[in-house]
């Protein structure tokens, strides 16, 4: 196996991928201040802690609760008989692992009497369905959800039946906007720390051969893009004669000549004193990767993001993981 081999952990890995608690009160700013669609008495409204941001009518509020295996936490609101819905849920206690996008997305249409209507839906990168359908034999509901990582953010209005107000509804799904919290993950053996988005699935694959051992956390976001962060951890063979900078030269050269993958650009870097490589290659498949390899004492420790469009791997999200990838050890 080449020495490139961590980062194919990560590649393939990402291929593949492809309770309630109080929060601080929700913040509100007239629509047309923050730019959000106008709509009668429609006030822009904030969950920064949940990533969710929506045009909401009538009076406010924070939610949240347990419903059977997932929890649920938004934004409320009502106007007379329309009830308007912006959250996020995820099943609890690991429940949801392994589950498909369809299973994530039914789970909001789980409790409805009937499901009237399901199309495809997209919100930014994301994708998911578009549902209508009865509550209850009262009242008509509609939503919109995309699944982001492992959880379902969705939208909803709930009316009584024939009194839903289209104006009011397309002003609240064309507001939605989605904007996932990050978190800082820690690896106490791997030995490494990193802000990765919250919502994001968690992946952990270890392999060993006759002479390198492979350790990999994976955190893939989905959505059109297929976006994926990744950490690959290598330890360096006792058998390895090579200085740093030679092992990071022949990691690239190696990584290069694998099938289907063409190397694009090749930086030095540092990070704390340690030498470095920032690579960016693309695959035959669409694929493109771009990653920080940096050789210390005994280990390699490359942190990647892998996406379908090349402006995601050097936005702002792409910075903040790379930014935040320190090494605790060496």
């Amino acid at each position: 196996m080449t020495r490139a081999a961590p980062i194919l952990v990560i590649l393939a890995l990402a291929a593949s991928a492809c309770a309630a608690q109080r929060m601080a009160p929700p913040t509100t700013a007239p629509a047309a201040q923050a730019g959000a669609p106008s709509a009668p008495e429609c006030h822009a409204a904030s969950r920064p802690t949940d990533g969710i941001h929506a045009c909401m009518p009538g009076e406010l509020e924070e939610v949240a609760w347990i419903a059977d295996d997932r929890w649920v936490r938004g934004l409320l609101s009502t106007q007379g008989e329309l009830e308007f819905l912006a959250a996020r849920t995820a099943f609890v206690s690991g429940k949801g692992k392994g589950k498909t996008e369809d299973e994530l997305l039914s789970s909001i249409t789980a409790t409805w009497q009937r499901v009237d209507e399901s199309q495809p839906f997209e919100l930014g990168e994301f994708t998911g369905r578009a549902f209508a359908g009865m509550l209850d034999p009262q009242r008509r509901i509609v939503a919109r959800a995309v699944v982001v990582g492992r959880q379902v953010y969705f939208a909803q209005i709930v009316a009584a039946q024939g009194l839903v107000d289209r104006p009011k509804m397309q002003a609240f799904f064309g507001s939605m906007r989605i904007d996932p919290p990050w978190r800082l993950h820690t690896s106490l053996t791997k030995r490494y720390t990193v802000a990765v988005p919250e919502p994001a699935r968690w992946l952990v694959d270890t392999r060993t051969t006759e002479e390198w051992t492979f350790e990999s956390d994976v955190f893939p976001l989905g959505g059109v893009n297929e976006r994926v962060y990744g950490i690959s951890i290598a330890v360096i063979p006792p058998s390895q004669d090579k200085t740093m900078d030679e092992l990071l030269d022949s990691y690239a050269e190696n990584l290069g000549s694998t099938d289907g993958t063409s190397i694009l650009r090749v930086i030095p870097i540092t990070l704390d004193g340690a030498p470095g490589r920032e690579l960016i290659c693309s695959k035959t498949n669409g694929i493109i990767t771009r990653m920080r390899v940096y050789a210390t004492q005994r280990r390699l420790a490359a942190a990647v993001v892998v996406s379908r469009r090349a402006d995601t791997l050097e936005d702002a999200d792409a910075a903040r993981f790379f930014d935040s990838f320190q090494i605790t050890a060496p």
